[in-house]
């Protein structure tokens, strides 16, 4: 059985859990520049149709924005997000009837360049002229967007075939005694805050053990400590008490890179896996994070069902339901009283149409534990969004809640 947690910031939440920057209060500086920036919102610049619409869309979409939103204001610096940038492609296509990519506002952020790219859209005879800036963004073209769509569910498909028929059930005294959890992504910026997070956990956690990527044991020790130290939050006595313990490894490789005796000693010794790691890249196409981040979901399931069987927490991603009909879900739900989309959605919503690689990858990722968990896997997927600072300890801004049910 896997359950979806998406946990809450001290920060205002969008429908889809992540900071809803048009309700932050914004920033004197900024508000500055859109006004030195104003270009031909006072008349000293004439302003195309394609433009004007463009900055009427932007009013509606952006409540928060100054006033006047200059030509060379930046979409995602006056409070825009992928969800938003989504529902402005949409209202581009609607709009002036143009098959707009989604990556063309990643790729062309002010109206000056959106409106620059829509009119190339619109004008070529031959086809689609505009090109993104990074010849990795190709996936964001609408031809290659169609086969990104088409492959990511197919190795879905592909994949399930893989997965055990069925999965052993957690053992009887889970609950009762302290764990040892296989953590991944523990260098990083919020794994250094949930390795934090587990060890303080003293009666539930006895330990942890980290997979890291580094030459050696001493390089990985370094690794783990200046990720940690330099938040605050490392602490000799883990080391001492024989609290955290290091393997070496690769998501990017078979069996997370581990050696055949690791692979063996941490099936035997782990009770939970928390898998954090993954390659986040926001314009590489699915085929280059597949590996890292899919196939290495893959062995978190396999290594589960070997040994002891122990329960799952993956860290997602709310790109994963970034696309136009949880937008439209979402708001929908909310309009009715809800609190956006439901942790029991089955995600099929997001079979197509998902913009990024990275979303897609965490699609997969998802759907593979989903299936699973049906087949008797025990565990969690949750979505945090943007991990900020806390403005009261420079932080992070909210804490995991780790839980598994049986």
């Amino acid at each position: 059985m896997f359950t979806v947690f998406v946990p809450l910031a001290r920060m205002p939440l969008n429908p889809n859990g992540k900071v809803d920057k048009p309700a932050l209060p914004f920033p004197d500086t900024v508000q500055i520049t859109s006004r030195e920036a104003k270009d031909s919102a006072d008349g000293s610049t004439p302003m195309s149709a394609t433009e004007n619409v463009i900055q009427n869309i932007w009013r509606s979409l952006l409540p928060s924005a100054p006033e006047p939103i200059g030509l060379d204001d930046n979409f995602f610096d006056l409070g825009g997000h992928s969800i938003l940038a989504t529902r402005l492609v949409f209202e581009l296509r609607k709009s002036m009837a143009v098959d707009a990519p989604l990556g063309l506002v990643f790729d062309r952020p002010t109206i000056r360049e959106l409106a620059s790219g829509i009119d190339e859209l619109r004008n070529s005879d031959l086809g689609f002229v505009w090109k993104p800036k990074d010849a990795q963004a190709q996936v964001a073209m609408p031809n290659a967007a169609a086969n990104a769509d088409a492959n990511y569910a197919e190795d879905l498909d592909r994949l399930i075939l893989s997965l055990e028929k069925s999965y052993r059930p957690l053992d009887a005294d889970f609950g009762k005694k302290p764990l040892t959890v296989f953590l991944t992504g523990a260098t990083g910026f919020l794994g250094a805050f949930i390795l934090n997070d587990l060890l303080s956990r003293k009666e539930r956690v006895g330990k942890v053990i980290c997979l890291v990527r580094a030459k050696d044991a001493n390089d990985a020790l370094n690794r783990i400590q200046e990720g940690t130290r330099q938040r605050g939050l490392w602490d000799d006595g883990w080391l001492k008490e024989g609290r955290v313990a290091l393997v070496i490894g690769d998501l990017d490789q078979e069996n997370l890179g581990l050696d055949a005796k690791t692979w063996a000693q941490v099936a035997e010794e782990a009770d939970a896996i928390l898998h954090n790691g993954a390659w986040v890249h926001w314009v590489y196409p699915y085929e280059r994070l597949r590996s890292a981040n899919v196939l290495s979901t893959l062995a978190i399931i396999k290594l589960a069902s070997i040994g002891r069987p122990k329960a799952i927490t993956f860290v997602s991603s709310t790109a994963a339901i970034e696309n136009e009909h949880y937008v439209r879900l979402s708001d929908q739900l909310v309009n009715q009283g809800g609190l956006g989309v439901p942790e029991n959605d089955d995600l099929e919503g997001a079979r197509v149409g998902l913009p990024t690689g990275y979303g897609q990858s965490k699609w997969v990722s998802e759907k593979l534990l989903m299936a699973a968990g049906n087949r008797g896997l025990t565990g969690c997927i949750v979505r945090p969004g943007y991990v900020v600072g806390s403005s009261q300890s420079a932080g992070m801004s909210h804490l995991f809640i780790y839980f598994w049910t049986s």
